[in-house]
């Protein structure tokens, strides 16, 4: 039962952490450039997650929260930097923040419910959304186990007292 409720607190405590880590990988993948900077986001996200979580606790964090953080870092930042760049591409490629084009933004977001009845644009949101759990596990986990290994790792006095 102690370990169920310890369990608890460090998921509430890791929330800022992946919340950063969040914004960190959706930050990247929707800045412009290659699909090299999103992949660079995919691990730059998670690794900054864990270290919050390990500077907000003041101890290390262990594998399995590593990778934790990881996996959700990277897929929320993904999942939110593609619904923030399909919102932009909608309201700049039709000019919806116009007022005269009201009109449209209005048929935009009919269209939209009636895309979430469509069978077929179901199966799209699924691949989608499977295609970005798999890039999550495959760049986020292991961002996310290198960041928790790092934050164990003792610091030594050397380094400790370097006062520039």
């Amino acid at each position: 039962m102690d370990r169920m409720v310890n369990s608890r607190w460090r998921k509430r405590d890791i929330a800022p952490a992946i919340y950063g880590g969040t914004f960190v990988t959706a930050a990247l993948a929707l800045s412009p450039g290659s699909g090299a900077v999103t992949i660079f986001g995919m691990i730059a996200g998670p690794l900054f997650g864990v270290w919050l979580a390990a500077r907000r606790s003041g101890q290390g964090v262990n594998l399995q929260e590593g990778a934790d953080i990881g996996f959700r870092c990277a897929f929320f930042g993904l999942l939110a930097a593609g619904t923030i760049y399909d919102v932009i591409w909608h309201l700049c490629g039709y000019r919806l923040w116009k007022v005269e084009n009201f009109d449209r933004l209005l048929s935009w977001i009919a269209e939209s419910g009636r895309n979430l009845t469509n069978p077929g644009m179901w199966i799209v949101i699924s691949i989608q959304m499977v295609v970005i759990a798999i890039c999550a596990g495959v760049f986020g986990v292991p961002s996310g186990l290198l960041g928790a290994r790092l934050s164990r790792r003792p610091i030594s006095n050397s380094v400790r007292n370097f006062h520039p």
